[in-house]
């Protein structure tokens, strides 16, 4: 299998801890959307990360479509419980995340990427309160890792999302705003799969 993308993305970078946590062998094509516009669309003409090329040449975009095919395959290691309440709670809580990560991205494209005298003073607001939102929705949940404890998607995906916003938007996390989030991160990030996919590489 080959993952394209950076993992200075969340999305990327969630899929990458995935992976590590299930056993996977996988080769880390590090392409930017970006800089690297032709390269990527060799893999996909979207130039939507991640992408996961499977050892077929079959190629799957999304990580929440990439994720669910990794469970699929692995059921006795699924990250997101199969059928049921626990399902759902999880899908919900990992949705609380991923939006969450989207909104710094948002502002991201929105304060670096787009020219000052065309930026909207409005959206940002907009991006940042919704970031704020998601934090505080998060915190509400955020619990400490049991010793031993098996990493969950939900967990993984909050973990990396706060992360994100950590290096994105460190002025929302001031005054040690989210203490269980902030927790939650700190010892999800010395776990063997988190240090395998160091964000920005």
């Amino acid at each position: 299998m080959k993952l394209i993308g950076l993992y200075d993305s969340p999305f990327v970078r969630r899929v990458a801890i995935s992976l590590h946590v299930q056993g996977y062998t996988y080769q880390h094509v590090p392409l930017s959307v970006f800089r690297n516009i032709e390269a990527f669309r060799l893999y996909n003409p979207l130039l939507k990360a991640p992408t996961l090329v499977l050892s077929d040449g079959t190629t799957l975009t999304d990580s929440s479509v990439i994720l669910d095919y990794l469970d699929e395959q692995v059921p006795e290691s699924r990250l997101i419980p199969a059928h049921g309440p626990s399902r759902w709670a999880a899908l919900q809580h990992i949705t609380l995340a991923l939006v969450t990560a989207e909104k710094a991205v948002a502002q991201v494209y929105e304060t670096v990427l787009r020219p000052p005298e065309v930026q909207f003073a409005p959206l940002q607001l907009r991006f940042r309160a919704q970031v704020e939102t998601g934090l505080g929705l998060l915190e509400e949940r955020a619990m400490p890792l049991a010793p031993q404890e098996p990493l969950s998607q939900a967990v993984i995906t909050t973990a990396v999302a706060y992360r994100f916003v950590s290096s994105v938007l460190p002025d929302v996390l001031e005054n040690g705003r989210y203490p269980r989030l902030a927790a939650l991160s700190a010892q999800c990030e010395d776990l063997p799969a988190f240090l395998a996919v160091p964000p920005g590489d």
